[in-house]
């Protein structure tokens, strides 16, 4: 493969990689005892190095590849965490924690030129399929840990996802859930939903707010079998082929 190309996964019929439903535990979940944070101030100075604009991308920790740092630490412990029961399931030398961090400042938010630190409502895809081919593969799951206490709550639409072109669907949505920040705060959610930090929920007071987040697929370890590629790539009836 050619060093610009990009590698496509096959979608099966609800936006998913093919193959990965089940794997994990991918509904809304909060906690505030599941991750240990021995020392949230270095945790927070590091985020800081590891957040725009110092850091113009996110980080990737392979499932089998160890901690650098004290936040890949902290990416490991949370992949584990959610993907422990299916340890054997997945390549782990390609499945693992996409990572980084946000600081909203609430200096730089308000900022009229050249401000960063908003997180606007969006959906986490892979950026390296969607710039070559205009097509949304999301994690299986997202997580955001909060490494403080202040900023507003994030909002979490379940079930508002987009289709593999980007297309909205067209119907009700029942809910949508609020989570405010507190340190230690760990928040799990479905890889394909609508979230942000509405900028209307920020405090009026100066305030900075530090998450760390990560988005977790997963590659199988089991491989298809030919006739069941040779059905994916023939396009099968609820399959996105490319």
């Amino acid at each position: 493969m050619e060093d610009d190309e990009v590698d496509i996964p096959v979608l099966d019929g609800r936006g998913r990689v093919h193959g990965t439903a089940g794997l994990c535990d991918t509904s809304l979940g909060v906690w505030d005892d599941a991750v240990r944070l021995l020392n949230p101030a270095a945790l927070r100075a590091e985020a800081q190095s590891a957040a725009w604009p110092l850091a113009a991308s996110s980080f990737w920790l392979a499932a089998d590849a160890a901690p650098a740092c004290a936040l890949e630490a902290l990416a490991a412990a949370i992949f584990k965490l959610h993907a422990g029961s299916a340890a054997g399931r997945f390549d782990p030398a390609c499945s693992g924690a996409e990572w980084w961090a946000n600081v909203s400042d609430s200096a730089s938010v308000c900022r009229e030129r050249d401000g960063y630190g908003k997180v606007a409502l969006h959906f986490d895809k892979d950026e390296a399929v969607y710039a070559a081919a205009g097509v949304f593969v999301h994690p299986l799951l997202a997580t955001i840990t909060h490494l403080g206490e202040e900023g507003a709550p994030t909002l979490i639409v379940p079930g508002g996802q987009v289709s593999a072109e980007g297309e909205y669907a067209a119907s009700r949505l029942p809910e949508a859930v609020l989570v405010p920040p507190r340190r230690g705060r760990h928040v799990r959610f479905d890889g394909r939903w609508l979230h942000g930090v509405p900028e209307a929920l920020c405090s009026p007071k100066p305030y900075r707010r530090v998450t760390f987040l990560t988005a977790e697929p997963f590659v199988l370890r089991l491989r298809a079998s030919e006739g069941e590629l040779r059905r994916l790539l023939g396009g099968g009836e609820g399959y996105l082929t490319l």
